[in-house]
């Protein structure tokens, strides 16, 4: 299948490139704006035909770049009067008024020859010219029952036919299988419904933490104040009875025994007025906080946690599950059908006759081993000699007894 078209300085066009899409592409548009000479490039690309006007006014190279499917690139150049094909990176030069050999096992244009008796008889089912009637219906009867009685090309459409239905067929069981498994997690997302009441309660005890929080660091920020202003306080009223009894001493008729006593008095007064200083303090403070936190609401009671946190792990589990499947599903929409297998069982006997007969190289190699150390076996000498050398033997023994018997 064709997925993309590029046409340089063909015709009206000097850099169009056209992507076609799965199923049906439809060329819509003006008169004269170029429709009609993208199915001419198809149609020089696929039978190299008349070429000379198709170069654009004022260039001289003009291109038509084709793209399938399964991956490969078709160029038809054209460059004066010089035409040259490249399929898949290899330049196919010389090819005259003919197409290279190999070029419709890859573009898959070529016309279909019907055998009618001794003739032969080519249909072109790929290209409709413009106003001519459809496919067939301006032939003869000969000619159109010859096309269908062509066999091989008529189990090329049903084939065709087979695949479509097949492809139509499995996009349509993914596809209810996609719309079952979306329904289910929808049903499961239901059961979630009530996590946005959870999320706004969470929120008004999140922003009322924060009201008390903030009143918390008025309140400490107002008994700082109040502190300095006690100790300021303080400071005023003993500055005051220092003035006070310095003011005293011009009419003072007391001699240094009382005013050691005196001193003792004051200093056992001033611990007393301390005190009682800190206890106006203390109430003070006490009667303030009291006053700030009576404005203070209580805090609402927390949920429990576990629980919320058992409502939203599922929900993130199904949320990870459903964007999941939706990537299954992208990935497996741009997937090709698998390859026909061939026949195996020639194959099986051949990998069976290989693994026989690499058992029988390793055991004759394994018996070569072991010979390899034997030495050759000695060369017989001739059985007369040793005849000869035993007659003289029982000869010489005979003699031997004669001469014991004397």
């Amino acid at each position: 299948m064709i997925r993309r078209i590029r046409l340089q300085n063909f015709m009206s066009h000097a850099d169009t490139v056209i992507d076609l899409a799965d199923g049906l592409t439809v060329l819509t548009g003006p008169n004269n704006c170029g429709k009609s000479a993208v199915v001419a490039a198809l149609q020089i690309l696929a039978t190299n035909g008349r070429t000379t006007h198709v170069m654009r006014h004022g260039e001289k190279v003009c291109r038509v770049t084709v793209e399938t499917d399964d991956g490969h690139t078709i160029v038809w150049e054209r460059k004066k009067s010089v035409v040259k094909y490249t399929i898949d990176g290899e330049d196919v030069h010389r090819t005259g008024v003919t197409v290279p050999d190999s070029l419709h096992d890859k573009l898959r244009l070529d016309r279909v020859t019907a055998e009618t008796g001794a003739s032969k008889i080519e249909y072109d089912i790929h290209f409709g010219e413009q106003k001519s009637p459809v496919f067939l219906l301006n032939e003869s009867g000969s000619r159109a029952a010859s096309f269908f009685a062509s066999s091989s090309d008529a189990s090329r459409l049903v084939e065709m036919q087979h695949r479509h239905k097949m492809q139509v067929r499995d996009q349509k069981s993914e596809a209810n299988r996609l719309k079952a498994e979306a329904e289910k997690v929808d049903a499961r997302l239901q059961h979630f419904e009530t996590i946005g009441w959870v999320a706004e309660t969470l929120a008004q005890a999140e922003a009322m933490q924060r009201r008390i929080e903030f009143a918390q660091s008025e309140a400490k920020r107002i008994r700082e104040i109040i502190e300095a202003i006690l100790d300021r306080d303080r400071d005023a009223r003993r500055l005051h009875q220092s003035l006070t009894t310095l003011m005293r001493l011009d009419d003072a008729t007391t001699d240094a025994a009382m005013l050691a006593s005196a001193r003792r008095t004051r200093d056992r007064l001033a611990v007393m007025v301390h005190s009682k200083l800190n206890l106006i303090s203390r109430q003070k403070l006490h009667h303030e906080q009291t006053q700030c936190l009576t404005r203070l609401a209580v805090p609402p009671t927390l949920g429990d946690v576990e629980a919320l946190r058992a409502l939203t792990d599922p929900l993130q589990t199904v949320t990870r599950d459903k964007r999941a499947a939706a990537a299954r599903a992208q990935s497996l929409v741009n997937l090709r059908d698998a390859p026909a297998l061939h026949e195996i069982k020639s194959l099986a006997s051949l990998a069976t006759k290989l693994r026989t007969t690499q058992i029988r190289q390793q055991q004759i190699e394994s018996i070569a081993g072991r010979l390899r150390p034997l030495r050759e076996p000695a060369v017989p000498e001739p059985i007369q000699r040793l005849s000869a050398i035993q007659a003289a033997m029982k000869l010489r023994r005979a003699q031997a007894r004669q001469v014991a018997m004397w």
